[in-house]
């Protein structure tokens, strides 16, 4: 599938880890910017994703983060997240990502990292890595 430039640069910013939270997060940014070249993009990505399997959907995602360059310096938080997150090599956590609101919650005093070491967790698939409040 091809994107053109507008749509890699959004899927670029993408912090989901599975295709319904891609199109959830892509959704969001369509019915929330004001601008609307911005809402074009979402609108547009969205229907290409849509027509793909759940892993070619991901696959894409993570093909675009892996690869894909900024045309010049970085201009949103999630511009420069996913830069740093493509510079660094760290993987993405399932569960809660770097913006999850319950991370702000004055009743939140911990964020966890852990492992899920079987496949009997009800907290992802063995073998990911995941966070938690």
């Amino acid at each position: 599938m091809k994107l053109n430039e507008a749509e890699m640069r959004m899927a670029y910013q993408i912090e989901s880890t599975d295709p319904n939270a891609v199109l959830n997060e892509i959704y969001m940014t369509w019915r929330l910017s004001r601008n609307q070249a911005a809402r074009d993009t979402a609108e547009s990505l969205m229907a290409k994703l849509r027509s793909l399997p759940n892993k070619e959907c991901m696959d894409l995602i993570r093909e675009v983060q892996a690869n894909y360059r900024l045309p010049g310096k970085p201009q949103t938080i999630g511009e420069m997240l996913a830069k740093a997150r493509q510079k660094s090599g760290a993987q993405k956590l399932a569960g809660h990502d770097i913006m999850a609101l319950e991370g702000f919650d004055p009743d939140t005093r911990h964020m966890i990292v852990f492992d899920v070491l079987s496949h009997e967790s009800p907290m992802g698939w063995k073998g990911k890595k995941c966070a938690s409040s």
